[in-house]
């Protein structure tokens, strides 16, 4: 009867620590200072999904997947079931006044991407052909300015940076103020099928520390 018991009790703390829930929410590590910056964040929801993604420098080293996870004997399991759908860049427009024999169009660009990149985004005015007809970049606060005269109107307007997905439309034919969000190209896919494992070392207030790649790495969750 008491091996019952025992046996009993074993399996409930079993499925408790099965059970055991990350608090949802974005969790960003807290990187290395190293000559090439490396980045990952997991996002945990309440339902036992996750996503993942992992930022650097080398944009051909990106990657990024999603699925669901389980703490169980002080490990965190992933295991990558899906893709993460690519979210496309987004715009607002504005008309602003126009002249008659000129147009203006300014631009206020944001990123989502975590890239350390010290270069701006980029902003082109393109010809029929794609050809580029006018470039700047935007200033430390994102700003930049187009203005021509009706005659040489471009076709299209792009916007870019590094690690981003491109935003571009056609010329508007007034006057136009734009704002701007681009969003990071994911990089390669995790496969489905992919369980990864690692080690907890600090589960409490909002932070989460394992070993990550042989690596002690810190993630904390973000307000």
């Amino acid at each position: 009867m008491k091996t019952y018991y025992l046996l009993a009790l074993m399996m409930f703390l079993a499925d408790c620590a099965t059970a055991q829930k990350l608090t949802p929410g974005n969790y960003l590590e807290t990187p290395e200072k190293g000559i090439l910056w490396v980045e990952h964040t997991l996002t945990f929801h309440d339902d036992h999904t996750f996503s993942y993604n992992r930022w650097s420098d080398d944009l051909a080293a990106n990657e990024y997947g999603a699925g669901t996870y389980q703490i169980r004997q002080q490990v965190l399991t992933l295991s990558f079931e899906k893709q993460v759908p690519q979210r496309p860049p987004q715009a607002q427009t504005y008309p602003l006044a126009s002249k008659p024999d000129s147009l203006v169009f300014t631009f206020r660009v944001t990123s989502n991407s975590r890239s350390k990149a010290g270069a701006e985004p980029t902003i082109k005015a393109l010809d029929a052909s794609g050809n580029t007809v006018a470039s700047t970049y935007t200033n430390e606060q994102g700003q930049g300015i187009f203005r021509f005269a009706r005659v040489a109107q471009p076709q299209v307007l792009q916007v870019s940076f590094l690690g981003c997905l491109p935003y571009s439309q056609p010329c508007p034919a007034s006057s136009t103020a734009f704002q701007v969000v681009l969003e990071p190209k994911h990089g390669t896919p995790v496969q489905a099928g992919t369980i990864k494992e690692y080690p907890i070392v600090n589960l409490a207030d909002g932070q989460l520390t394992v070993w990550w790649d042989k690596r002690r790495t810190n993630f904390v969750l973000q307000p």
